[in-house]
């Protein structure tokens, strides 16, 4: 269960002891960005913004890209985007070689209307950022590789649709354990049927079963249709002590959530019908 507060206390308690700050102040450094990330988790931007800020000062490469992140975020955003702040923090976190920093064209485009911009600039655009998705991959960032894939298969921003395109940047992310990444190549095997050939369902079981793993919720009705139908057997153990009880609890859950449903539905009907008659 998330506490931010305990991570808050906890966090202060080691940095206010001199002695640990004294004997390893690069992970102190570090703490402060990690006091943003519990204050942003609290809902305190302005606070979470000041730790990061700290962090950056103190060398710490990664806060330019969450200080980026807090402004793409910010309740201001959704009316008006600061693109020249954006744009200074996501070249500093570049500078700073932060992976993540060739995240930040990407995830702008939402907040660009590209319909209005001429042929060549929205072609540079949507260039740049794909490209930048493809450097943060090779840096190892399983998210780029999970846009990469959703970008190819739906054949976005100027690019063409490539299912093989699509599944090779799925199963980067994979190897990078990225869980939607995961599930995302059992849904091409199994479902969308859009994955190459040589993959077979024994295969796209195992993704949902690591999708599964790595708390992909979504994946656990899949694999365990696949452990009924024969798959899976090497994970039998588990999936008879852990995943099948959790499986049968949330299909309970469901059903019970659906009859409560419809019995108000029922009643709601019945109160029409009474004041039809009245």
């Amino acid at each position: 269960k998330k506490d931010p507060d305990a991570a808050i206390a906890m966090i202060e308690k080691f940095m206010a002891d001199s002695t640990a700050a004294a004997t390893d102040a690069p992970f102190v450094d570090l703490l402060y960005e990690w006091l943003g990330f519990a204050y942003k988790e609290k809902g305190d931007e302005e606070q979470a913004k000041a730790y990061y800020e700290e962090a950056s000062r103190r060398g710490v490469n990664s806060a330019f890209y969450y200080l980026a992140m807090l402004v793409l975020n910010s309740e201001d955003s959704k009316d008006y985007l600061n693109f020249e702040l954006y744009e200074q923090l996501t070249l500093k976190a570049l500078e700073a070689n932060d992976p993540r920093g060739y995240l930040l064209n990407y995830l702008v485009l939402d907040y660009i209307d590209l319909d209005r911009l001429d042929d060549e600039r929205r072609e540079t655009i949507c260039k740049l950022a794909v490209e930048d998705l493809e450097m943060a991959e090779y840096y190892g960032e399983s998210l780029a590789a999970l846009f990469l894939g959703w970008i190819y298969e739906e054949g976005q921003y100027g690019e063409e649709k490539d299912y093989e395109k699509a599944f090779r940047h799925y199963a980067k992310g994979a190897t990078l354990d990225d869980g939607t990444c995961y599930a995302a190549l059992a849904r091409m095997i199994l479902t969308d049927h859009t994955a190459p050939q040589k993959y077979d369902e024994e295969f796209g079981y195992e993704c949902a079963y690591k999708a599964m793993l790595q708390g992909d919720e979504d994946s656990l009705t899949t694999a365990i249709k696949g452990y009924k139908n024969g798959y899976l057997t090497h994970h039998a153990a588990a999936i008879e002590q852990f995943y099948l009880p959790k499986y049968e609890q949330c299909m309970a859950s469901k059903e019970e959530g659906f009859e409560q449903f419809m019995q108000s539905v029922e009643e709601e009907e019945a109160r029409a019908a009474e004041k039809e008659e009245d």
